[in-house]
């Protein structure tokens, strides 16, 4: 099931019980780029292997995070399986930084000839923020209420270049006060016109309007609104801080997923997945630790139950590969239940699709442990 920012909170409230119940989970990523520093090398230590890839894999993102549920119903003696295709891109939220990142030619060109759709990705990709970004918001925007609600700040003196252009917004503030609009915009203002607006509506008509920041095509104006009974104030402002909150909400998108798996504790299992975890704790939870024994202590802390990964078992990197291997005896491909509308299958090849192939993934890892258990 393909996943934008359009259906994202719908699925994400569908997979509350379904993580909750889910025998183990599979995950795989996509990335606009695999390595920008130095190849690592056959005699490589895990530990400068690492080195490696947080030095040169950690600028490019992961833009598809694929995600297969697997539970097994013991009445059946079946697995059934849910599989979600996650496009993912960043979203500037307010004033917050802008997200840079690189993309490695080679990589976009493979994608592309996946029949990646580019065009789904910039326009609805989910965004995310980490857990400091997320704080950082938050903070913010309590800062902001504080401000807001201080009637003590010191008054800021208008100087004569600046007053021309507050007495013409103070006669349309006045002008709007006698008429029957319920709100009026102000643009082209910098944040030091739009803190003497603030300061002027507080002195002329305290008690009659607000004064609000908003965005509109990417330019911040100024809301003026008139202001109503007690009552009406009150609903206003419990609407604005339930949109504030649900803004936070979106921003956090993804990241709220990875949220839920972390708080499961199922078992995850990956295929040649070093890379997808180091990019899930960099761009969802925080930066990537220098040390390689600290990452593992983050990665266990994380991931309290074991995380597998097949190329322990099976050396082929090809996810293709480990599925004949796995499709022949003494191995047998499981018999799932597919969930309608929800699911890949075998005979509809889509490789190098993230959803794809933490699906195929997941399959491989069941027909692994039943001859192993065997």
């Amino acid at each position: 099931m393909e996943v934008t920012c359009l259906n994202f909170q719908d699925v994400l409230s569908e997979l509350d019980s379904i993580i909750e119940n889910a025998t183990f989970l599979s995950i795989d990523g996509e990335f606009t780029g695999l390595n920008s520093g130095p190849d690592a090398g056959p005699f490589d230590t895990p530990a400068q292997y690492y080195a490696k890839l947080r030095a040169g894999s950690m600028d490019f993102l992961l833009v598809q995070f694929g995600l297969s549920v697997f539970t097994y119903d013991s009445q059946t003696d079946k697995y059934s399986q849910r599989s979600y295709n996650f496009y993912v891109f960043p979203k500037p939220v307010n004033r917050q930084a802008d997200c840079r990142f690189m993309c490695q030619a080679s990589s976009i060109a493979f994608l592309a000839n996946q029949d990646f759709d580019f065009n789904k990705l910039f326009n609805y990709g989910i965004p995310y923020l980490s857990a400091n970004e997320e704080e950082k918001l938050a903070k913010r925007l309590e800062e902001k209420q504080k401000i807001k609600e201080e009637n003590n700040q010191d008054l800021i003196p208008i100087s004569d270049t600046d007053k021309p252009q507050i007495e013409e917004i103070c006669s349309r503030i006045e002008d709007f006060l006698t008429s029957d609009a319920e709100e009026i915009t102000i643009d082209k203002c910098n944040a030091f016109m739009r803190r003497l607006v603030y300061q002027e509506a507080k002195i002329r008509w305290p008690n009659k309007v607000r004064v609000e920041s908003k965005v509109e095509n990417t330019w911040q104006c100024l809301s003026i609104q008139k202001i109503g009974t007690k009552e009406e104030e009150e609903e206003k402002e419990n609407k604005k801080r339930e949109k504030e909150k649900l803004e936070i909400k979106q921003a956090v998108g993804l990241s709220n997923l990875l949220k839920k798996i972390v708080e499961s504790g199922k078992i995850i299992v990956g295929h040649n997945m070093l890379l997808d975890l180091c990019h899930i704790v960099h761009q969802f939870f925080t930066h990537l630790p220098n040390d390689y024994l600290e990452f593992k202590t983050l990665i266990h802390g994380l991931f309290p139950r074991d995380v597998y990964q097949f190329k322990e078992h099976v050396t082929s990197s090809n996810l293709n590969v480990l599925l004949d291997i796995v499709s022949k005896s003494p191995f047998s491909i499981p018999d799932v239940e597919p969930v309608e509308g929800r699911s890949y299958s075998v005979s509809t090849e889509k490789s190098h699709e993230a959803g794809y192939d933490a699906y195929i993934t997941g399959l491989c890892f069941i027909a692994l442990s039943n001859y192993l258990g065997q």
